[in-house]
């Protein structure tokens, strides 16, 4: 069930997928944007929108982030 919650996320928010383990082409499966590093990612939605809200999730595979 949680592909489906990830699934949700990701047309609804920007998700950045920082990860090693992945290709880019793995990750834009998932519908997320990939980023090789952390710095990468954050270069990346600081140049699209200045004034963004960005949660870092350091093991995002092992949690569900609740919005409110």
């Amino acid at each position: 069930m949680q592909v489906v919650f990830f699934k949700e996320l990701a047309e609804k928010f920007s998700v950045h997928h920082v990860t090693e383990g992945l290709s880019p082409e793995q990750v834009k499966m998932m519908k997320f944007s990939y980023a090789s590093t952390l710095q990468e990612a954050v270069d990346e939605i600081s140049s699209k929108m200045p004034k963004a809200d960005v949660a870092i999730f350091p093991s995002g595979g092992n949690i569900i982030p609740e919005i409110r």
